[in-house]
C-alpha cells in the first residue's frame, strides 16, 4: 500500500480501495492519523472514491472520528 500526501479539494482524504491512499497535505498532524484510519477502513472493504453519506458515518467511529473538509 502508498500514502501520497497531496492538496485535495473538499475532502481530507480518498482512496483508490486497492492499494493507494492519498490525503490532503495541509493536514495537521492529529488529522492525518484519523484520516489515515477512515481511509484503511475503506481499503480494507475495497471501496474506492465514491461513497454514501450513511457509509461515510458507519466508517468514522473505527477511526476517531468524522474528517473535516478541507
Amino acid at each position: 500500500m502508498r500514502v501520497e500526501f497531496t492538496r485535495l479539494e473538499g475532502r481530507c482524504g480518498e482512496t483508490n480501495g486497492r492499494d493507494l491512499i492519498r490525503l490532503d497535505e495541509r493536514l495537521l498532524q492529529v488529522e492525518r492519523r484519523c484520516t489515515l484510519a477512515h481511509e484503511l477502513v475503506h481499503l480494507e472493504a475495497g471501496e474506492g472514491r465514491a461513497c454514501s453519506a450513511s457509509r461515510e458515518r458507519e466508517v468514522n467511529p473505527h477511526s476517531g472520528g468524522a474528517p473535516r473538509t478541507v
